[in-house]
């Protein structure tokens, strides 16, 4: 199985880059009853 995210290496430094500056980064993923959010910042 194949994902975008992981074949996306730009994608991924810039997230990375976003994160290291100090930057949250989010996820919001939809689902047919709630929300899950992900988030990841630097302490």
């Amino acid at each position: 199985m194949r994902c975008a995210w992981y074949e996306d290496r730009q994608g991924r430094r810039a997230a990375r880059v976003h994160i290291r500056s100090g930057n949250p980064s989010l996820v919001v993923v939809p689902d047919t009853d709630c929300t899950y959010t992900l988030s990841a910042h630097r302490d």
